[in-house]
């Protein structure tokens, strides 16, 4: 019985640390966290006064930004809507946020 647990054990911490593993490597190839990331680290930069790194960082996430669909969203949508049909809606991005 004892040989069992330790056994169980072994296995459980084994597979715990191999889950775990897996999703520290999921998070370093998510866009999302990527981005969020070097947005922490811009900012760090920015108030440590490291204006360069933090210029460079900036350039880094506009670059990756280019490949998420959520900012993605520019340009003219058109719908059509029952109540009172054809709508059109213009979406822009403004701000530093969003300069690229």
């Amino acid at each position: 019985m004892y040989a069992y647990m330790r056994m169980y054990a072994h296995t459980h911490h084994t597979h715990t640390h191999t889950h775990t593993h897996h999703t520290q490597v999921q998070r370093q190839r998510d866009p999302l966290q990527l981005r969020q990331q070097l947005w922490s680290d811009m900012a760090a930069a920015g108030k440590a006064g490291n204006l360069s790194s933090a210029a460079s960082l900036r350039v880094s996430i506009a670059e990756l930004e280019r490949f998420l669909p959520q900012y993605q969203l520019g340009g003219e949508w058109e719908g059509v809507y029952a109540s009172h049909g054809k709508e059109i809606v213009s979406i822009r991005y403004e701000g530093p946020m969003w300069s690229r």
